[in-house]
């Protein structure tokens, strides 16, 4: 487990951050990725990187959160370094720009983004145990964003990540989702739908003009 400090960030000195990623390592038998910490004022905590990637946290968000919403929130982020999602979503993203005139494939491609995030969601909570913090982590952030008309302008911009990006409605049905009781989730069942939208948009780039 490693965390190192950003270049333009003074020193970052967080118990609970250590203790997250402590408990985290230790539920998924070590090799959790590097995490960067940053002084800054926006609510950040997103993943960087495709082939070392590795996880950016601002101090704000740190303190934003208690230690089970801080849990699930950076068991989310590791959990999609884990999948290689940056990798996968990248590639699908090359496909979706060659076919920009098909709504069609930007529909498909939102519904990947949507079902990457839910299965995120899900093995998070199987890590934390404890599926209405992370609701609530996704909930705090979402307000602090909505709440400063700067950082609401430049939502696009900002990479926010915990799936914020999406539209209200989509994060609606993530917090009824974590707020629903239902059994562990199937490890293989998320990669497998990602692998059947993806294929449709596959099949839709070379046969749909």
């Amino acid at each position: 487990m490693r965390i190192r400090r950003h270049s333009k960030t003074g020193k970052v000195n967080s118990p609970k951050l250590k203790k997250a990623l402590m408990d985290i390592n230790d539920s998924l038998g070590g090799g959790i990725p590097p995490v960067v910490l940053t002084n800054s004022t926006k609510p950040i905590i997103h993943t960087s990187g495709f082939i070392r990637s590795d996880i950016l946290i601002s101090k704000s968000i740190i303190d934003s959160l208690d230690p089970d919403e801080l849990k699930g929130a950076l068991a989310h982020e590791i959990i999609h370094i884990v999948r290689r999602d940056h990798l996968k979503l990248g590639v699908l993203f090359f496909f979706r720009i060659l076919m920009f005139f098909n709504p069609i494939v930007l529909i498909a491609f939102r519904r990947i983004i949507q079902d990457t995030e839910k299965a995120c969601d899900d093995l998070a909570v199987a890590i934390s145990q404890k599926p209405l913090a992370l609701a609530s982590g996704l909930i705090k952030v979402y307000r602090i964003i909505e709440g400063d008309p700067l950082l609401r302008q430049k939502g696009r911009r900002l990479r926010l990540s915990l799936g914020l990006q999406a539209k209200k409605a989509c994060l609606t049905e993530r917090v009824e989702r974590l707020a629903r009781p239902r059994p562990n989730p199937d490890l293989n069942y998320p990669n497998a739908r990602l692998v059947m939208t993806a294929m449709a948009l596959a099949l839709l780039l070379f046969f749909v003009v």
